[in-house]
């Protein structure tokens, strides 16, 4: 999916680059814009199980083509934190045996993808418009171990920091925003505070709960996948397994808010 987005995106390029207009000249991109700003996520329907809301950073690259006064076509992504949780667990091993460890999980969200907006072409104070996005969307989760302590009869096989989610699918979404003008009389429609809402839907991803970390061992309903961490018996060589983590898996259902600042060039 992450390569099908780069080549489609490598493609638009080109093509805006070297497309030519009914006289024969390359078309002109005056009214482009570039953004960066605030983004929220915050998520819908089944969606809100496990997290409740992402904060991050938003940036886009939009070209304006000449032939169609007030359309704008580019590039918008987006990076934000959607948990993290940090909490000494007790772990309760092989018989009554404790293994206690400091433990940290974190969690983001991205997405990348090909944006469209349409706004009036004309100067406006308070200049209103709609925009179109699809592309890829991923959720991320990343888990650190400290050292365990407890028991010098078992060890923790699992990495002390590891990746345990990294999933993505693609996603297209819909909204409206406002644009105000911040621009000074003599250079009017340059500069612009920008407030956007959307929604986003789009395929399935799996993500970690974020409202609590588990410490009981692996239980035997198949249907529930879990996040796990494995101890071994340096004497007997049992091994047990330990819950630290649930995984959901949800069709991508959010609602999308950015503040930025948005430049005309």
């Amino acid at each position: 999916m992450k390569k099908i987005l780069l080549l489609t995106t490598g493609f638009l390029w080109f093509t805006l680059s070297q497309a030519q207009d009914s006289t024969g000249s390359k078309p002109s991109f005056s009214g482009s814009q570039m953004a960066f700003g605030y983004n929220m996520m915050l998520p819908m329907g089944a969606m809100k199980t496990g997290w409740s809301s992402a904060h991050g950073m938003q940036a886009e690259l939009l070209l304006g083509i000449g032939a169609v006064p007030g359309l704008k076509v580019g590039l918008e992504g987006a990076f934000s934190m959607y948990g993290y949780r940090e909490e000494n667990q007790e772990y309760l091993i092989f018989n009554g045996i404790l293994a206690s460890s400091e433990v940290s999980m974190s969690s983001y969200t991205w997405n990348l993808g090909l944006k469209a907006m349409m706004e009036p072409p004309k100067q406006m104070a308070v200049k209103p418009y709609v925009a179109v996005q699809a592309g890829v969307l991923g959720m991320i989760s990343d888990l650190t171990l400290d050292d365990f302590s407890g028991n010098d009869y078992y060890y923790c096989t699992s990495d002390y920091t590891k990746n345990l989610i990294d999933d993505a699918d693609w996603y297209a979404s819909a909204g409206a925003g406002l644009k105000f003008d911040l621009s000074t009389k003599k250079k009017p429609g340059r500069n612009f505070l920008d407030l956007y809402a959307g929604y986003i839907g789009g395929g399935e991803v799996k993500y970690a709960n974020m409202n609590r970390l588990a410490t009981t061992p692996i239980d035997t309903d198949k249907s529930r996948e879990v996040i796990k961490i494995v101890f071994v018996n340096a004497i007997t060589n049992e091994q047990q397994e330990q819950e630290v983590a649930e995984v959901y898996r949800h069709p991508i259902s959010m609602l999308q808010l950015q503040l930025k600042y948005t430049f005309h060039f």
